[in-house]
């Protein structure tokens, strides 16, 4: 709508993020809830789009079985469509998720101990995570914009 005015949501599990990051990228995030054949996220560009996506997703991305691709284009050039097969797979995660999900865990645990690096998410990860839900939910509910998380 492009008249500025709030709309009632009407489905509970549904959010739609409007944003920017490092105050200058617009992005926009459509996050539902359940099970969907698969996960997509998309990221398009001026010279192309890179593809996260989970298939056969159990609603869960964090649990692993993630996979990216990526097709390049000009954008000078109209762009008709964007099929599976205009991207090339850059990756694949074909470990069976969610069972290797904690293995992997431990993994990343084991490192930063034995490395004295601090890649693996900690407190101050998750604490930020639920302050970002929090405010989420908050637009949401009141329809105001959230500048401080």
């Amino acid at each position: 709508m492009d008249n500025d005015s709030t709309i009632s949501k009407s489905i509970e599990d549904q959010y739609l993020i409007h944003g920017k990051i490092n105050n200058n990228i617009p992005i926009i995030v459509h996050l539902q809830g359940g099970a969907y054949p698969q996960f997509l996220l998309e990221i398009q560009g001026e010279k192309g789009v890179i593809r996260l996506y989970q298939n056969q997703s159990i609603g869960h991305p964090q649990y692993g079985g993630m996979n990216v691709s990526i097709a390049n284009y000009d954008s000078t050039h109209h762009i008709f469509s964007s099929q599976n097969s205009d991207f090339t797979v850059l990756m694949e995660d074909n470990k069976e998720a969610p069972f290797t999900n904690v293995f992997r865990a431990h993994q990343s645990f084991a490192k930063d101990i034995q490395w004295n690096t601090n890649e693996t998410p900690d407190f101050h990860d998750a604490s930020y995570l639920h302050r970002l839900i929090s405010a989420i939910e908050v637009s949401a509910e009141t329809g105001e914009k959230i500048d401080n998380i």
